[in-house]
């Protein structure tokens, strides 16, 4: 019972110091309209006190009500998004070529010139919005970070990324199945393997 005495008087908020003041001075007018006659007869006190009672559970009903629809707006958008389909990548190999830093294209690559490199095209498309942070290849068990990839935000349904280059210095020649793989929203999605052979 005292709890929910407390919860009672904590919906009314500030109206609820207001109202205690009234209810007070009413209580007291009534007293006093027995004993000095005021202007205001005793049954205008008690007319007041009615409508204090009755407008005081409408205040605490009012707020609880809000308060109620707000909670119930909170757990049906966190229900939605919960239902949200889980947004997925898929990570397509175009075409790929070689190159040496330095020279043609690549002159503007930020390694060593005269280091082979090999640029990949592929097609990255998400299922809903996405952010690609970082773009790798996996080749001959290394894991090689791409030189020019940029964070790039995807509101969209397709996303395409030109090349990436990577550097290759380390990777011995002959043929290799490689993967592609991609961190967005914090997960590592990759492409299906493909071959790619690496000459002298």
């Amino acid at each position: 019972m005292r709890q929910s005495l407390k919860e009672y008087i904590a919906a009314f908020g500030k109206w609820g110091f207001l109202m205690a003041a009234v209810l007070v001075g009413d209580i007291l007018g009534i007293i006093q309209s027995y004993h000095t006659g005021w202007l205001i007869p005793a049954w205008g006190w008690w007319l007041i006190l009615v409508i204090i009672l009755i407008v005081s559970p409408f205040i605490a009903f009012h707020r609880l009500r809000v308060q109620r629809d707000e909670l119930q707006a909170q757990l049906h958008k966190e229900k939605n998004t919960a239902n949200l389909p889980h947004p997925e990548l898929y990570i397509t190999h175009q075409k790929h070529e070689f190159g040496i830093a330095g020279e043609g294209k690549y002159a503007g690559v930020s390694i060593d010139k005269g280091t082979p490199v090999l640029s990949i095209e592929a097609e990255f498309r998400p299922t809903g919005q996405m952010r690609i942070e970082t773009v790798e290849l996996c080749i001959a068990g290394k894991r090689l970070s791409s030189l020019n990839c940029e964070v790039q935000e995807s509101s969209e349904r397709l996303w395409y990324s030109p090349e990436n280059i990577f550097n290759i210095s380390g990777i011995g020649t002959g043929k290799h199945d490689v993967e592609l793989y991609a961190l967005a929203n914090g997960e590592w999605w990759h492409s299906h393997s493909f071959p790619i052979e690496v000459n002298p």
